[in-house]
């Protein structure tokens, strides 16, 4: 009997230190990492989709958007870039982007917008 608690006892603190070398192991797992920038590029470009649908309803001719790029480049903060690149009637191949950043709460923040923004994405 004094056995088997002895047993049971070390089990239990096996179970508990490897459930917090488990934990440890996750919260410092690259894949989580890479899967979290990129879940944040995608409601970067959601945000962006729909900031781009208001830049677009200003002009009196039919757009087309041809290309759309997103993605994320590492700094100290990741910032998301969104770009487009679209036709205004005769005008083709026009381009416009966003940085944006994207916080814990998945709430969006346009750090940069234009034309020269989208530049170094459509480069040929």
């Amino acid at each position: 009997m004094r056995k088997n608690m002895i047993l049971i006892f070390v089990l239990s603190i096996m179970c508990l230190l490897l459930n917090s070398c488990t934990k440890e192991k996750a919260d410092s797992n690259p894949d989580g990492a890479m899967q979290e920038l990129y879940n944040r590029s995608t409601i970067a470009r959601k945000y962006a989709d729909k900031e781009f649908d208001g830049f677009l309803s200003h002009f009196d001719s039919k757009c087309e958007i041809l290309e759309t790029y997103y993605g994320f480049y590492t700094s100290e903060t990741p910032i998301y870039v969104v770009g487009y690149k679209y036709s205004i009637g005769i005008n083709a191949d026009l381009t416009y982007a966003y940085k944006i950043s994207v916080d814990d709460k998945q709430l969006c923040t346009i750090l940069e917008e234009g034309e020269d923004t989208a530049d170094f994405l459509f480069e040929e």
